[in-house]
């Protein structure tokens, strides 16, 4: 057996959860989708402003905020200048390379991980 295939059983189908709590737990999202998973944990665990968060930036940069809010997330307009750091940037990198090999997983991703916070 692969261990591919034996992580995939140990954490069932990720496409079942449905928490905030879930969706966030690294034991149970694919390793596929921990940069995404990475990126969002750390916009939301630091103070970047409820309009300047790294995760923001990468949603506006694969599109995802035009065509699921009709508008841009980030706003960079209301600070002087654009300025993450290396890891932030790092963060974001490695998220749109999964956005770019992983497209429909990681829009779902996304999706579920959007919707929990709603719904909790």
């Amino acid at each position: 057996m692969s261990t591919t295939w034996q992580s995939q059983l140990k954490r069932g189908n990720w496409h079942d959860l449905e928490t905030n709590e879930d969706l966030t737990d690294t034991d149970q999202v694919p390793e596929k989708l921990h940069s995404i998973l990475k990126l969002y944990l750390w916009s939301a665990g630091n103070d970047f402003g409820s309009s300047y968060k790294p995760f923001h930036l990468f949603l506006d940069l694969v599109g995802y905020s035009l065509n699921e809010f009709g508008e841009l997330m980030f706003r960079a307009e209301k600070h002087h200048q654009l300025h993450f750091g290396y890891l932030e940037m790092d963060y974001v990198g490695k998220s749109l390379s999964c956005w770019a090999n992983r497209p429909v997983d990681s829009e779902t991703y996304v999706d579920k991980l959007l919707e929990s916070e709603h719904y909790e």
